[in-house]
């Protein structure tokens, strides 16, 4: 049975299959929600697994729907040990308390949601089985599963769902890194009923119409209350316990290890098989130069390669000795915030000449062509109530670009830098992180810039210091790229709450957009939604707080030695690997 659910709040987002590039590969249509441009910070020291206890068999879980992508894997392999290699490593692994996309990779294997993104971007059981919507969209009754445990041998139950929820609630996760995505995605979250054993309530303020497609994001995925109770909350996220598919082993700077679960009987429908994965061990592989990575798949030290640099992405979709998967960019596209509390991003006539020089098709062309698109606005193509009017409201004009900067009082230099009045030069620091394609862009708009008279500085730091310098304000400009499938992910760079502690790095506190934002967060009906979240891209990019750049594509290289590897529904930068197993 397909579960219950609210109204189809991103059914839509089906439209991501149009947002496609032509490119190498044809990319299977996925999804995403949640931040992540900065790139986590390595553990500090290896860590190890407690030993869990061995849990009691779970019964067999439902059959797979009509909906399941196929029947199982026939005749797969069971056993060996698999490879992943990747960048960045996990902030922590403790998703209630992590800010970052990619450590989705790990998420999945070590927990389970409540409620799965499947097939046609529909709402599938996970650990619950069903689940209904009150008539006034405050309150949403779960039925939960009866046979699931925790890797520590302890039952998931509503009691479980109620301290999940509750400590992300009371800041306890947050505090672990001073800010968490789960915060934001509770919305507006007042409480858990516990009715009985396997019925849980969760009641809200106000209506919230986009909790599904956040309870199926990993940062809400369910963590083991008695292991949280047992290493406390700053110390959970090295000590990982949840009911996933896999049980953490070992985590090293370099490296972390996870296990199969024997006992794992609880994947969602859409799965290719029941019961415990196939693959014994998986070990991921922290390595951040992308070069580095391309030759461990070459040499077949790896299996498993995510996030190849572009040149590399378009060379192996040729290989036919891997497997090439690749999707579109879903959220916040790669673009920069200029920071009105900096002079002189706080001119809008100054912010909107930034528009109007920065070329988007003349960079992807020159750099990406076949593979990234240009962005306009605050939204990827993809997502659901994307705004197409954006695009028409900056096209690169140098002149009037020019004239802006004239009109607010920006004359050119003798070495052809513009000055104020004062004989201030015109002097932007962009801080980056060491990613390439990125870097690579901004040295591309470095030179439209000082056709402008703009003297543009790029400053790379590692990813812990670009988030600090960026939460805090210090630089003109900061860029981003967050992943998320409903359009109310945009609270978490443009609410005012989020100025000075999240990433609301354009430091904006715009009444107009808290309002919209509060709107669009409680508006049930799916056609009005919409809308305000169309009239919210439009006033953003009048208001020029937000200059895009470029949707990224999320790219990985499988080996075929192993097979049924597959896209996470939710988001092209995530993988499904349950299904995964070794061939001859």
């Amino acid at each position: 049975m397909k579960a219950r659910g609210l109204f189809l709040v991103v059914l839509s987002v089906l439209i991501i299959s149009a947002v496609a590039c032509g490119g190498p590969a044809t990319p299977q249509t996925q999804q995403s929600q949640a931040p992540a441009a900065s790139e986590p910070t390595k553990a500090a020291e290896p860590t190890t697994a407690a030993e869990p206890t061995q849990a009691t068999a779970p019964t067999a879980a439902a059959a797979p729907t009509e909906a399941s992508q196929t029947t199982a894997s026939s005749g797969a392999q069971s056993g060996g040990t698999l490879v992943w290699v990747n960048t960045p490593d996990p902030d922590t692994l403790d998703p209630h308390a992590s800010v970052s996309s990619w450590v989705a990779n790990q998420v999945y294997l070590l927990y389970d949601p409540l409620v799965w993104r499947g097939p046609e971007q529909q709402f599938y059981p996970g650990l619950a089985e069903s689940w209904e919507v009150s008539s006034d969209g405050k309150t949403y009754t779960f039925h939960l599963r009866k046979d699931v445990k925790f890797h520590d041998g302890t039952p998931f139950n509503a009691e479980a769902v109620r301290y999940n929820f509750d400590r992300i609630k009371e800041g306890r996760a947050a505090r672990v890194l001073g800010k968490a995505a789960s915060t934001d995605l509770i919305g507006p979250y007042d409480s858990t009923e516990v009715i009985d054993d396997s019925t849980a309530a969760i009641h809200f303020t106000e209506p919230y119409p986009a909790f599904l497609d956040a309870v199926s994001t990993h940062f809400l995925f369910i963590v083991s209350p008695a292991a949280v109770d047992k290493f406390g909350d700053q110390d959970f996220g090295k000590h990982p316990v949840g009911s996933g598919p896999y049980i953490f082993k070992e985590w090293a700077p370099d490296h972390l290890t996870v296990v199969r679960n024997p006992d794992y009987n609880w994947a969602p429908p859409f799965a290719r098989h029941q019961g415990p994965a196939y693959i014994e061990t998986i070990t991921h592989r922290f390595v951040d130069e992308a070069g580095t990575r391309s030759a461990m798949i070459k040499s077949g030290e790896a299996q498993i390669m995510s996030r190849p640099s572009t040149n590399d992405a378009l060379a192996f979709a040729k290989d036919p000795g891997v497997t090439f998967l690749a999707g579109p960019w879903v959220g916040l596209p790669h673009g920069y915030f200029p920071n009105l509390t900096k002079y002189p991003m706080d001119d809008l006539k100054v912010r909107q000449a930034l528009e109007y020089i920065t070329s988007q098709e003349l960079m992807v062309n020159t750099l990406w062509p076949d593979y990234n698109t240009p962005s306009h606005g605050p939204l990827a193509t993809g997502i659901w109530a994307y705004n197409p009017e954006v695009e028409k409201m900056y096209q690169y004009d140098l002149e009037k670009g020019k004239a802006l900067l004239d009109e607010a009082g920006w004359k050119v230099g003798p070495d052809g830098i513009r000055v104020d009045k004062d004989g201030k030069r015109f002097h932007m620091v962009v801080q980056t992180v060491p990613n390439p394609d990125m870097n690579a862009g901004y040295e591309f708009q470095q030179a439209l810039y000082k056709d402008a008279g703009i003297e543009m500085e790029i400053v790379s730091n590692d990813s812990a210091a670009t988030n600090d310098i960026c939460t805090a304000g210090k630089v003109e400009a900061c860029p981003l790229y967050f992943a998320f499938t409903d359009p109310g992910g945009l609270a978490i760079m443009f609410d005012s709450k989020n100025a000075g502690t999240g990433f609301n790095w354009g430091q904006i506190k715009d009444p107009k957009i808290d309002q919209m934002l509060a709107d669009g967060l409680r508006e049930t009906d799916e056609t009005k939604r919409a809308q305000i979240y169309k009239d919210l891209q439009v006033y953003i990019m009048q208001q020029a707080y937000w200059v895009p750049m470029n949707e990224f594509r999320s790219a990985h290289v499988v080996s075929n030695k192993v097979a049924d590897v597959q896209l996470s529904y939710k988001d092209a930068k995530y993988l499904y690997v349950y299904d995964a197993h070794f061939v001859q």
